[in-house]
């Protein structure tokens, strides 16, 4: 069994801001207004924050998801309207089509994500999407590089903060409570 996990990097808000649009339990991590959530209720699924954060803060988010370290899946809101998205491989080739899933699911687009975030490399962000990386945390991690971010997010999640068992290395996690 892989990896499953989700969390969000919160751009051009200041992380008392973003601890206070959250919802208990999460994790904050933040530094020079790039502040990563870690929400409980994001990494279970139930309840998806990116759109969420970026409307209430008036921000850019980019919300990453890892399933069963196979599927890569992002998307990135600019003041609660989805801008960008992909989803590597195509869920439908993955589960396959029986699994109901719309043909036209969107591919992963380097230049659209780079333009909606601002800033990465489009050339080394196409290069992280077409790598063939055995584990799809390989590939967020990679993503982030050419992206110009911290890659202290990959591989992680709520469930894997609480629990202890991964090292964590970046800013100071910050625990809201319920």
């Amino acid at each position: 069994m892989g990896s499953f996990y989700s969390n969000v990097v919160v751009f051009g808000a200041a992380e008392a801001a973003v601890i206070g649009a959250c919802r208990a339990p999460a994790f904050v991590a933040g530094a020079d207004e790039i502040v990563t959530v870690f929400e409980k209720g994001d990494d279970d699924g139930s309840d998806p924050i990116n759109g969420r954060l970026s409307a209430a803060l008036g921000c850019v988010t980019l919300h990453v998801s890892v399933h069963d370290s196979e599927l890569f899946s992002y998307s990135v809101y600019v003041r609660g309207d989805l801008v960008a998205s992909g989803v590597i491989p195509d869920p439908a080739q993955y589960f396959g089509e029986e699994f109901g899933f719309h043909p036209k699911i969107e591919p992963a687009d380097p230049a659209r994500l780079v333009a909606a975030l601002g800033r990465g490399d489009v050339d080394d962000v196409a290069a992280a999407f077409e790598h063939d990386f055995v584990f799809a945390e390989e590939r967020h991690g990679a993503m982030l590089v050419a992206l110009g971010l911290p890659t202290t997010s990959s591989g992680l999640g709520y469930h894997y903060l609480r629990k202890g068992d991964v090292e964590y290395q970046g800013p100071p996690l910050r625990h809201v409570d319920d």
